[in-house]
């Protein structure tokens, strides 16, 4: 192992022909790491290279690069940052506190964002993350306040703790369409996001997620979610509806503290599991959607919240909103649910419905009085029954067990196909 100092730079040289970047003579504005030194070619950035190099500005990374070290630029005043393809990994904190760092893109040949590698990048407002990266640490963005969007490739799988934590200008992030694991506090105090989906297949919103999230208006939870830990949205105060998908089995202590707009959580029978004070400091106009004798009717009660069974009578005052999707999922009384596409749309007495029918022909016609809730886009609604028309012939109207009738949708047989099918308002 010797050492070798050339054009402004030094290197610690092996014997296998390689050489690493250990610093730079004096205090450069700029530099253009070569591929090669002498005989050596230039594979890594060593440890704290360039640490708290505050007059560095620009640098160029040679595409023979294949590491980055730890603290390898930590502090120093880069203010652009490409990372070459080729490069696989790169040590904890490799580019923290670069205060003047706006633009920066990894390859996907990284597989993993190491621990808080770009920590307290208060600038970095532009981020580009390869396709091939599966993993992102903890802390690996927190602090970068002037990050407005995120949008992480479809080969990531884990995102640590607090890893995007107190990126308060972050108003939009995109996470893979697959499943995903979330760490505790992922996007904690990221007060200017607004929405975000978690894709199908995601087990667990960890403790703290999106604790103050205060702009956070709207949330869609996949499908296969089985928990929502403590204080996962303690401090939503702008969210104002919550689909609780059916699988999920527990939800934490003060999982929706302060959530002061929270006018509608609706919550499955699946959940057997409601931690202390989950939605206390809710308003008083708040009211969670559960099946009658559910643990959550139970936890309502005991807790004296606004609750209403899934087939009460009062289902009517749930807002209608347009139906824009050409596929909605009708769902039964007894918790079946059963997807159906858009046929047609027709105009009747100049409002418009929408004609149903079910995707997959096992489960034939609309004829089924029990159902008469429509789910689309994460949120329950309500429909009114289409008027009498002469095209159409009234096959049944939606009862309860007792015989009585419930407010929300007739069901008509089209004379103009083969079998019967649902006809659904779709606008007030």
């Amino acid at each position: 192992m010797s050492e070798l100092t050339g054009t402004g730079i030094r290197y610690r040289l092996d014997g296998k022909g390689e050489a690493t970047v250990t610093g730079a003579v004096g205090k450069p504005y700029a530099l253009a790491i070569p591929s090669r030194v002498g005989t050596h070619v230039v594979t890594g950035i060593g440890d704290r290279a360039f640490f708290q190099d505050y007059l560095l500005r620009h640098v160029s990374l040679p595409p023979t690069i294949r590491y980055i070290g730890e603290e390898a630029f930590a502090g120093a005043g880069i203010e652009r940052l490409k990372v070459p393809d080729g490069v696989t990994s790169m040590g904890r904190r490799a580019f923290a506190s670069c205060g003047r760092l706006r633009l920066a893109s990894l390859p996907g040949t990284l597989t993993l964002v190491p621990e808080a590698c770009f920590q307290g990048c208060g600038n970095l407002a532009m981020l580009g993350l390869g396709y091939g990266i599966e993993a992102i640490r903890i802390n690996a963005f927190e602090g970068c306040t002037s990050l407005a969007r995120v949008s992480l490739p479809e080969t990531v799988r884990v995102v640590g703790n607090l890893a995007f934590a107190c990126c308060t200008h972050l108003s939009a992030v995109y996470l893979p369409k697959s499943g995903i694991e979330l760490g505790e506090g992922v996007f904690k105090h990221c007060e200017a996001l607004s929405f975000v989906a978690i894709p199908t297949g995601t087990r667990s919103i960890p403790a703290w997620a999106f604790f103050q999230c205060s702009s956070l208006s709207e949330v869609s939870l996949g499908e296969g979610l089985l928990s929502i830990g403590k204080r996962a949205f303690r401090g939503c105060g702008s969210l104002q509806s919550l689909e609780v998908p059916k699988g999920v089995t527990t939800i934490g202590d003060e999982a929706l503290y302060g959530c002061r707009s929270l006018r509608l959580i609706t919550i499955p029978n699946t959940v057997v599991t409601i931690g202390r004070e989950a939605f206390a400091w809710c308003g008083s106009e708040m009211t969670c959607l559960c099946e009658e004798g559910s643990y959550a009717e139970c936890y309502c009660r005991g807790a004296h919240l606004n609750r209403r069974g899934l087939f009460d009578k009062g289902i009517e005052d749930i807002p209608r909103k347009p139906l824009e999707a050409e596929s909605v999922t009708l769902v039964k009384n007894r918790g079946q649910a059963i997807e159906y596409r858009v046929l047609k749309r027709l105009q009747v007495g100049g409002r418009e419905y929408a004609v149903l029918t079910p995707v997959e022909e096992e489960f034939g016609p609309v004829i089924d009085a029990e159902v008469y809730l429509v789910r689309h886009g994460g949120s329950l609604c309500t429909y009114e029954p289409i008027p009498d028309a002469s095209e159409f012939t009234a096959v049944g109207r939606a009862l309860d067990n007792e015989g009585f009738l419930l407010p929300a949708i007739d069901y008509i047989a089209s004379l103009e196909f083969d079998c019967p099918i649902g006809i659904l308002q779709t606008t007030q």
